[in-house]
């Protein structure tokens, strides 16, 4: 068994408590709502053709302290098939329930948004003053800092990865439905 299993991975930090519940707010389907106008946005992380992500302050009802999220806010203007596709990954992402896939939180419809947990890799045990929040700034800054142990880091990164698809594929979502950017690893 090599040193690294020995020391263990740090897990990935995600800005909430472990088993914290969704927002109470739900819609007649049963996902959880929020109201997208009221969040404090804080640095945009991504963009692509459907709209920007964002993370966010957001302190849910009946709690007293704020949390940071992920917000996935879509271009106002969606024709109807657009708005289909939309939909379609948020019933998708509010019924996965895996360690390894990004925890959808609630949608908001107006502007139509979606929030899901912040989960990012904090360098600091490293002694570096780094966080990254998507696979491939993680893959930057192991190829940076070319040090012993990251080697064996990205193995496991792969190893997880590839387990949060193997639970894509087992619920019958195929993963071209979902961006690997939605998958996690602890």
């Amino acid at each position: 068994m090599s040193k690294f299993r020995k020391f263990g991975l740090p897990r990935l930090l995600d800005g909430t408590s472990p088993g914290q519940p969704k927002p109470k707010v739900e819609g007649s389907d049963g996902i959880p709502r929020f109201d997208c106008n009221k969040l404090v946005i804080k640095d945009r992380i991504g963009h692509g053709a459907f709209g920007d992500v964002f993370t966010a302050d957001y302190q849910a009802p009946g709690k007293d302290s704020k949390e940071t999220v992920v917000i996935k806010k879509m271009i106002n203007v969606m024709d109807a098939e657009e708005k289909k596709l939309f939909l379609k990954e948020v019933a998708l992402l509010s019924g996965l329930n895996h360690p390894n896939v990004v925890k959808f939180m609630s949608v908001c419809h107006k502007p139509p948004a979606m929030m899901l947990e912040y989960v990012y890799f904090d360098f600091n045990l490293f002694g570096l003053d780094e966080r990254v929040s998507t696979l491939s700034d993680f893959l930057i800054k192991i190829d940076e800092y070319d040090s012993a142990g990251y080697q064996e880091m990205v193995s496991h990164a792969a190893t997880e990865i590839i387990s949060g698809l193997a639970y894509l594929h087992q619920t019958r979502i195929a993963h071209r439905d979902l961006k690997t950017a939605n998958i996690s690893h602890t």
